[in-house]
């Protein structure tokens, strides 16, 4: 029906593959391709979408500029021949999510239809296992990954009540975490329960997280949420200690402004040079300003514009010394 020509292609193309030869190989099945769809779904397909992903997806160009058009017809092609429970259907998947993670804005509802299209108990369970300087160290599995990134979407979309259902399942399923998912995935259940209304439980998973991991961004979780139970006094210890953890300041910016924020309610004058503080900051990244922020650097601007950042940091790091000494 079609000839010998085509099987000798097959065979060309199937000895390059096995030679992991791969481009060479994809030539010849897309030669078989233009001449036959039929002919290559019915004797090539499995290794023809191999050589796709490898050569055509798996590259770190493949979503970038003027490919990323062809690679989605790739992907599309894949996803059409395979199913859920393949392997390459699942590499592929992810392959998409890794291009979406790596965007500087987090596309919630993008990430969310990508997820969706893989079910979770299809996916192994088993960490991925690689040797690095000569040692083996485990990575978190497809199915590990899978429920870290859909709790973080369900954060993200403000979904709580899925947040805390995924969370939960995902500490009860896995008997080990990996990628700190161990401390991401209890944060995440610790907003949800706050946002659900129960913050006295929040407050004691963060704290509990805090002994392990004196991250600046959960003394905010913390401050936020005896903000919202209106204790200031305890918000403001927490935010000291964010202003005093590890971290790039320009990072901070919410850290100072919340204090500052804190700090005026309790009619405490040092909010002032910590606000100061957030428009130098601003100004050296080339970032917005509030309405505010532009008042007060209108009223102040020459002792902003000739007061050096390192004095800024210095002042509002002692600021945070003396406040944290009287707590």
């Amino acid at each position: 029906m079609w000839g010998d020509g085509m099987d000798e292609l097959r065979l060309k193309a199937k000895a390059y593959n096995d030679l992991k030869e791969y481009e060479k190989a994809l030539n010849l099945y897309e030669e078989i391709r233009k001449e036959s769809s039929d002919y290559l779904e019915k004797y090539c397909l499995f290794n023809y979408m191999w050589c796709l992903y490898r050569v055509k997806i798996a590259h770190t160009k493949a979503f970038y500029g003027e490919e990323y058009p062809k690679t989605q017809e790739y992907i599309r092609y894949i996803l059409k021949h395979t199913k859920n429970s393949d392997i390459l259907y699942q590499m592929t998947v992810f392959k998409v999510l890794k291009f979406y993670k790596s965007k500087e804005n987090f596309e919630a509802e993008k990430i969310n239809q990508w997820l969706d299209k893989l079910d979770p108990s299809k996916l192994s369970q088993e960490p991925f296992k690689l040797m690095i300087n000569g040692r083996e160290t485990e990575q978190q599995s497809y199915k590990e990954s899978w429920y870290a990134l859909k709790s973080k979407v369900y954060e993200h979309l403000e979904l709580y009540e899925d947040v805390l259902r995924i969370t939960q399942e995902a500490l009860e399923i896995f008997p080990k975490l990996h990628n700190n998912n161990n401390i991401w995935l209890r944060r995440r259940m610790a907003i949800a329960l706050w946002k659900l209304g129960d913050g006295e439980q929040a407050i004691k998973i963060l704290e509990e997280l805090i002994r392990y991991r004196k991250e600046w961004y959960m003394y905010m979780d913390l401050c936020h949420i005896c903000t919202s139970r209106g204790n200031n006094q305890k918000a403001l210890s927490y935010a000291t200690d964010a202003m005093l953890s590890r971290g790039e300041d320009s990072k901070k910016i919410n850290v100072f402004s919340q204090t500052a924020k804190i700090l005026q309610k309790m009619g405490n004058e040092k909010s002032n040079i910590i606000k100061q503080y957030v428009i130098k900051l601003k100004l050296e990244n080339q970032w917005r300003f509030s309405q505010e922020e532009k008042s007060i650097y209108e009223a102040n601007k020459e002792f902003i514009d000739t007061y050096s950042i390192e004095k800024y940091k210095k002042a509002v790091t002692q600021i945070a010394k003396n406040l944290k000494s009287k707590m």
